[in-house]
């Protein structure tokens, strides 16, 4: 089975994979999010009731708090990600709709395989941190906007470069497929060993 060509067939079943680890990534996220949310509203109280000396270093605390909140998203995601593809090869949202990412070859993916396809896909996320700590009431939702612009870009990719791959995986040389594609091959490769001549 030449995995490259089975790729494409994949794309429906991965994207809703996707779908379904965005909807667990969006929770986890949120958690992270309402936590710091929560001490910089303490340090914005606290810097209202202070004189202006005070008030200026809470302000800066908050913001660094807000960049250490969406590092830690960032790495969160990165994890997610890697460490379950590196595993067994799917995330959540992979394993529930029966797809699995490979090496071009078949075999399972390297750590640094998993880290270079999923860093790609995360790429936005230190312009979306400066965008939305520092741009006042627009920034989030411009952050958001670039993500999404991004994972469509990702989602163009497949289709344009070929073989079922987004720019994530051509530079990692990985493919998502059907897993039953993979099982039938293992199936498939069984007898035609069996039967070589002078085996008997």
């Amino acid at each position: 089975m030449e995995i490259a060509a089975k790729a494409d067939d994949a794309i429906p079943n991965r994207v809703m994979a996707f779908g379904v680890d965005w909807v667990i990534l969006s929770l986890l996220s949120a958690v992270i999010w309402f936590l710091f949310w929560m001490v910089r509203a303490v340090l914005a109280i606290g810097g209202a009731a202070s004189d202006g000396s005070v008030g200026t270093g809470l302000g800066v605390l908050a913001i660094l708090l807000a960049l250490v909140q969406w590092a830690l998203i960032g790495v969160a995601l990165l994890a997610y990600f890697t460490l379950l593809q590196t595993r067994s090869g799917q995330t959540l949202g992979m394993n529930l709709l029966d797809v699995k990412v490979v090496a071009a070859d078949g075999s399972p993916v390297t750590r640094k395989q998993a880290l270079v396809r999923n860093a790609v896909l995360i790429a936005p996320l230190p312009l979306m941190a400066v965008v939305s700590v520092f741009v006042p009431v627009i920034g989030f939702p411009l952050a958001f906007a670039m993500m999404v612009g991004w994972l469509l870009v990702e989602l163009g990719a497949m289709f344009v470069l070929g073989d079922g791959q987004r720019i994530g995986d051509r530079l990692a040389d990985t493919f998502v497929v059907e897993e039953a594609d993979l099982v039938t091959e293992e199936v498939t490769g069984t007898p035609n060993e069996a039967t070589q001549p002078g085996d008997a």
